[in-house]
């Protein structure tokens, strides 16, 4: 594997711990993110609602740096934890090349 695939890899992974993390810790999931499918439904697995998703959404802005626009708040970029980290990988910055 190349060290940027490597790296993007990476990425995806520390994301989707932190979205994991919400959901149990802020949302109050009661699956244990280490059960939590990366494809399963937010809502029909973990039980989010409207308010669940805005929550998510709000707690993705704070902890990732992130502005997610209306366009962006989608039932598509919500459906899972993939979908969520997909969003918050394509909205972040990309990192400055080191010199």
């Amino acid at each position: 594997m190349q060290d940027a695939e490597r790296s993007a890899e990476a990425v995806r992974d520390e994301i989707d711990v932190v979205v994991r993390t919400i959901l149990q810790d802020d949302l109050f999931v009661e699956v244990p993110p280490e059960l939590m499918g990366l494809d399963d439904s937010l809502r029909a697995s973990y039980g989010l609602d409207s308010l669940g998703f805005v929550e998510l959404r709000v707690q993705c802005e704070n902890r990732f740096g992130v502005h997610i626009s209306d366009d962006d708040f989608s039932p598509e970029n919500f459906a899972s934890i993939r979908a969520v980290t997909d969003l918050v990988r394509r909205l972040r910055p990309a990192p400055s090349p080191v010199e």
